[in-house]
């Protein structure tokens, strides 16, 4: 059930008593938005034209059906809003005109109202086209521009079914609220002046060029109990409404390369990527006997013209000869060979890079037709056909032929720039998203990194690959604020990022005084984990925390999310903890950050039931850095204090039948290091993937323990079992603990 009411709830309107051009929505017994209007402005026009609703029709809809169709007249133009209800408390808002209409390139199409008592939320908007991050807000006026995703929250009335009871009870309730593109224009969201109110909100259709409707979906609004179910449900209903142009994370598998750890070159070598240095970095890898799975060359590789990062162009599809004088595919070999890494790619653009195809190099008449002339000088790849997946067809086929193995393209959403007035924008990056994935599918499987590629243009695209960059680079602002804001933005860019695909939290140095947290922020993540930066700096055991002796990574069962009492803290101005919640199969993690801008100590609580579906009356838990282990109710609050900077990361394992084994201490996530467990009577049987300090509580002190059929003597402490088992050779063990 995600909405109070009944299980098939009818969605309801009526016009409003205060805005005679507007109409309050209810499904079964709530309010959904209060003075809905709608406004159309055709190409040409000065102004917008509110619709006028039917009055018929509306007289009509007071009763309530699975789906309204509310006609409406905007000049000479006929208009039907239709509300479907697709699940209980969750519907789908669709526009019909009567004929194909050409639209204003931007606001050509607004649908304004008032979430209904809606007290507080967050919106995750656009920073810049590419990137996103989480605006707070307490009143829904002040939600920003190009925002993608609006989560609230609201108390929300019960009313008695017992006509003898006088008092009804409340509860928490929340509402998301998702635009999708129609048309070839994206929708968004931004704070509106709605009369008689605090202020409301608006969704807007931008095209930023020529463009026309006949019909299309504009937005998806559900209200219900659990924030999580409910993003998943309306982003699944919004995908179908707008003909499914992506999949869903969970449709698709996890890409191979990423479950190994692996190494990038942008902050180690930045352009200067040289045979020589490479390497040299190569070699420093080998030197530290690091497990490297995948090992990605970043910019600088390519031939290409005069100029700065953003401007110069490119001149081919091979390495840059100066650069790279034996060629890719002799380089590719080598850092194979040296770093003993299985998959070995390469950074390129949606545009090849980042300034397009040099019109006067021999690649851009070798590719003639399959380029095109955008608003910059360069050319880039067709964005208004399929035409543009043969250019990268030719450039995979000489990629593949170097052995590269995975790609990660970058730059992805600064195709606006190339398109703005020419191209609508959903489907210019719709266009280009698509072509490129049908050849790196073909030559690559799903062993794609997508980056600056948040919008929903390219978001709502991704139908075979799995993992988008979830924010700005690493180190980026510089300083203290920088990682602080990463930290943030990537826990709550997550919410939307993770619907379609795992969530990459960018590469990062193991060392420096932000390490820690970035690599509990990296364990918590679901997907990627890379490095970068100096080699001879890095610290290889805090990495071996999150990594088992072959290089594999420890992965949660998804992606974090900010856990409930989280979702609309802003943990930078607030002297709160950032909290993010993942599981681990019946076990929990919660990881507490501090990012606080101004540098002060924050204070809060950890409670079981942070991680949401959690499952169990008692619960065991430890905290990584401090070694701490209680036992606690779900409710129960466990004090956390955090200075600058400083992480928290609790383990969360329900007792079951006296037991609770948490499984490598030395990992992150120590329960993803137990293969498998079971109890019989009063006896716990685990088997660990590999050796360690394997921990586990017990009520009362065992009686026995083995290891590999050998009785030992653990560690007993206030209910901890502690056992060494011998970490080389490596391969699995197992252990009986006997109450």
């Amino acid at each position: 059930m995600l909405a109070s009411g009944s299980a098939q709830a009818a969605v309801a309107a009526k016009t409003n008593e205060l805005v005679a051009t507007g109409l309050d929505v209810t499904v079964g017994d709530q309010a959904l938005v209060d003075r809905l209007t709608l406004e159309i402005k055709p190409h040409g026009a000065d102004v917008a034209t509110v619709c006028l609703w039917n009055e018929a029709a509306v007289a009509k809809a007071k009763a309530g059906a699975a789906e309204l169709a509310l006609p409406c007249r905007a000049g000479r133009m006929n208009a039907t809003v239709r509300l479907r209800e697709a699940e209980p408390g969750v519907v789908v808002v669709t526009l019909d005109l009567d004929r194909d209409t050409a639209l204003a390139a931007e606001d050509g199409v607004r649908l304004t109202a008032l979430l209904a008592g809606v007290e507080e939320g967050v919106a995750i908007s656009r920073s810049e086209p590419w990137w996103t991050r989480p605006v707070f807000w307490k009143q829904q006026g002040f939600i920003p521009d190009e925002t993608q995703l609006v989560m609230a929250r609201r108390n929300v009335e019960l009313k008695s079914q017992a006509k003898s009871e006088a008092k009804s009870a409340r509860k928490v309730e929340h509402v998301v609220l998702l635009p999708l593109p129609a048309g070839g224009a994206m929708g968004w969201v931004r704070g509106a002046a709605v009369p008689f109110s605090a202020g409301g909100v608006t969704v807007a259709l931008q095209a930023k060029a020529a463009w026309s409707l006949r019909r299309g979906a504009l937005a998806v609004i559900g209200a219900g109990d659990s924030p999580y179910d409910l993003l998943t449900t309306v982003v699944r209903h919004g995908l179908e409404a707008i003909g499914k142009p992506a999949r869903l994370r969970t449709e698709k598998p996890y890409p191979e390369p990423f479950k190994r750890v692996g190494f990038c070159t942008w902050n180690t070598l930045y352009e200067n990527q040289t045979t020589q240095n490479l390497m040299a970095t190569a070699k420093g890898l080998a030197d530290a006997r690091f497990p490297l799975g995948f090992f990605i060359i970043d910019s600088g590789w390519q031939p290409v013209s005069a100029g700065n990062f953003v401007t110069s162009a490119l001149r081919g599809f091979e390495a840059d000869a100066a650069k790279i004088p034996n060629g890719l595919k002799a380089l590719v070999s080598d850092l194979r060979r040296v770093t003993g890494a299985s998959w070995i790619g390469v950074w390129h653009t949606l545009q090849g890079v980042p300034g397009g195809v040099d019109p006067k190099s021999p690649l851009a008449k070798a590719e003639a037709a399959h380029l095109w002339q955008g608003n910059l000088p360069a050319l880039v790849p067709d964005p208004t056909s399929d035409r543009g997946a043969e250019f990268f067809r030719n450039y995979y086929k000489v990629l593949r032929a170097a052995d590269v193995d995975l790609v990660k393209v970058d730059f992805q959403n600064w195709t606006e720039s190339y398109v703005a007035g020419r191209v609508p924008l959903f489907q210019a990056l719709n266009q280009s998203v698509t072509n490129f994935h049908a050849a790196a599918f073909e030559a690559f499987g799903d062993r794609v990194i997508n980056c600056m590629s948040m919008g929903q243009n390219t978001l709502f695209s991704l139908r075979s690959t799995n993992v988008v960059r979830n924010s700005l680079d690493y180190l980026l602002p510089a300083g203290p604020i920088g990682h602080r804001r990463h930290m943030l933005n990537n826990i709550f860019n997550a919410l939307l990022v993770s619907q379609v695909a795992y969530p990459d939290f960018d590469m990062w140095e193991s060392y420096g005084s932000f390490a820690q947290a970035h690599s509990v922020l990296r364990a918590l993540g679901g997907g990627p984990v890379y490095i970068t930066g100096n080699v001879a700096k890095q610290d290889w055991a805090l990495l071996r925390r999150l990594i088992l002796a072959d290089g594999t990574v420890l992965r949660t069962d998804g992606p974090v999310l900010p856990t409930r009492d989280a979702l609309f803290a802003d943990a930078a101005q607030v002297p709160v903890p950032l909290k993010g919640f993942a599981r681990i199969g019946a076990a929990g993690v919660i990881g507490a950050f501090n990012t606080l801008e101004n540098g002060g100590s924050v204070a809060g609580v950890v409670r079981p039931r942070d991680v949401e579906g959690m499952q169990g009356d008692r619960f065991a838990v430890f905290e990584h850095f401090s070694r701490r282990l209680v036992v606690a109710g779900s409710n129960d609050a466990i004090p956390t204090r955090l200075g600058p900077d400083r992480p928290e990361l609790f383990l969360v394992v329900p007792i079951d039948r006296g037991f609770a084994p948490f499984g490598l201490l030395d990992k992150y996530l120590s329960p993803r290091t137990i293969r498998t467990q079971k109890i019989a009577g009063n006896t716990l049987t685990v088997e660990l993937i590999e050796g360690g300090r394997f921990g586990a509580y017990v009520d009362g002190s065992p009686r026995s323990v083995t290891v590999d059929g050998a009785v030992v003597q653990p560690v007993l402490r206030d209910g901890w079992v502690q056992i060494d088992v011998a970490p080389n050779p490596v391969r699995p063990h197992t252990i009986t603990i006997a109450r």
